[in-house]
């Protein structure tokens, strides 16, 4: 059911019920390098279950700094996120690094049941040393939404809520001539309350 499919390091996610979760991802975007899009063949290999493209992601190389936003809008729309990670060499020619990252968002919604509130929270360990990158990664986010006929005609005000936890193992060494090879391990669970008519 997946047009998109989705890879971090060397495993693609699929989902189990129909692929309508396949994009519940507790990640946050500053912990991943820029993405590269997979289509055709290369696709097929490492998307598995993606009919049009895959969207493959590396973790990015940890660097001491901070990030904060916020936001505000109609509608009592307000969005913020915290960001920082701290990074320390070793003795071993190694760097030993660390991020966190809380993101929050909620509006009342344009139009009568069509609100949400979002929270995620993300962190992660990454050893490197030489050409080699170990993550362990740790995520978890809510997500509640309601709309008039999410899913059905009959005029019922419909409700989402969705709870996501991720937690990732990769293991990544590159070779001077650009080449590499990963290793990696995901763990996902995805529970789902749904309200036909709040």
């Amino acid at each position: 059911f997946e047009n998109t499919g989705f890879k971090f390091g060397a495993v693609a996610l699929v989902d189990p019920q129909t692929g309508h979760y396949v994009a519940e991802l507790p990640v946050p975007p500053s912990m991943l390098a820029p993405v590269r899009v997979l289509t055709g063949a290369e696709s097929a290999f490492a998307g598995i279950n993606a009919g049009v493209a895959t969207l493959a992601y590396d973790w990015a190389t940890i660097s001491p700094r901070g990030e904060v936003s916020y936001s505000l809008g109609d509608h009592d729309t307000w969005r913020s996120s915290l960001y920082a990670a701290a990074a320390r060499a070793l003795s071993s020619d190694g760097q030993l690094a660390a991020d966190v990252e809380v993101a929050h968002s909620e509006s009342d919604g344009a139009i009568v049941g069509g609100d949400h509130n979002f929270s995620r929270y993300a962190a992660r360990f990454q050893y490197v040393r030489g050409a080699a990158q170990t993550d362990l990664f740790a995520g978890y986010q809510t997500k509640f939404f309601g709309w008039p006929n999410l899913y059905t005609p009959y005029g019922w005000l419909e409700t989402e809520d969705l709870k996501t936890t991720l937690v990732a193992l990769n293991h990544r060494v590159g070779a001077a001539d650009g080449d590499f090879w990963q290793a990696s391990a995901l763990w996902r669970r995805n529970d789902d309350d749904y309200e036909a008519d709040r």
